[in-house]
């Protein structure tokens, strides 16, 4: 069997909360065997029973919309992307003044377009950076800013809903040593 990582888009964040024991039950009653859960942000890890990933992404979000009543939306990845993704981190890892965060995308030209909305003078101004790496957007802002910086602003199109999902450098951590 192939274990994946499945990363949910807005949970417990806003409006739409879910438990993590629900998840998995939920994730279990369709027939996925090796549920679990890393923190309460909707990542999840489980065997795909032979599955490829994109049908784990069309299946999770059916079972997550009939079990939950909520617009889901997930980013699968393998293992080795998800190594892939840390190793990929291209700044300092030092976090005290910053926030890291992994943007993950459903395509690179989601990741293509947000670097190329976004001013680099407008994201120096506000104290970011960004490198983008495939389907991954590093992306680095001063602590208490998430929210009003231009890429944050710029991700926070309703467009971008079905295509992206935030995580910070820790959780991929988290995520990783559970794998």
């Amino acid at each position: 069997m192939t274990s994946l990582a499945v990363f949910l888009r807005g949970i417990n964040v806003g409006g739409v909360r879910l438990s993590m024991a629900a998840l998995q039950q939920a994730l279990k009653d369709a027939d996925y065997d090796g549920v679990s859960t890393v923190l309460a942000t909707g990542n999840v890890l489980l065997d795909s029973g032979g599955r490829t990933a994109a049908d784990v992404k069309t299946e999770v979000e059916g079972v997550l919309r009939a079990a939950f009543g909520y617009e889901a939306w997930v980013i699968v990845k393998t293992p080795d992307q998800v190594r892939e993704i840390v190793a990929g981190y291209p700044f300092g890892r030092d976090t005290s003044t910053h926030h890291a965060y992994g943007v993950l995308a459903t395509s690179a030209d989601v990741i293509s377009e947000v670097v190329e909305s976004v001013s680099p003078e407008d994201m120096a101004a506000a104290g970011e950076r960004v490198a983008a790496h495939g389907d991954v957007l590093w992306w680095e802002c001063p602590k208490g800013s998430s929210l009003d910086t231009p890429i944050s602003k710029y991700l926070a199109k309703a467009k971008f809903k079905p295509h992206v999902t935030t995580r910070n450098l820790n959780t991929f951590d988290k995520v990783l040593a559970k794998i």
